[in-house]
């Protein structure tokens, strides 16, 4: 399953550490607060809850999108592109 994570977090230092937490779990980075990769759906589970801890529900956001294989095909993205070493190699062509 592919996992697409964007979050809004006031707190810098929460902030960056969620965007670590994303990293560690082998997300990449597609803008600054939004994060995509394919992972199992146990470690998908466990990263959400991992980031949970670091929202604060009256000022952040956390949006968690899973996304199986039919859907992300699917997905077309324009305009700059970005590294795809992090994700699934033989999707690399349905990005353009």
């Amino acid at each position: 399953m592919y996992l697409w994570l964007a979050y809004d977090i006031s707190d810098h230092k929460q902030r960056r550490r969620v965007a670590k937490l994303c990293e560690r779990a082998g997300l990449q980075r597609i803008q600054k607060s939004n994060f995509l990769g394919k992972l199992k759906a146990k470690r998908a589970r466990k990263l959400e809850k991992e980031v949970q801890q670091h929202i604060e529900p009256a000022n952040d956001k956390l949006y968690c999108l899973t996304l199986d294989r039919p859907t992300f095909r699917r997905m077309r993205r324009y305009g700059l592109d970005f590294d795809h070493a992090g994700l699934d190699a033989r999707f690399q062509n349905l990005f353009f």
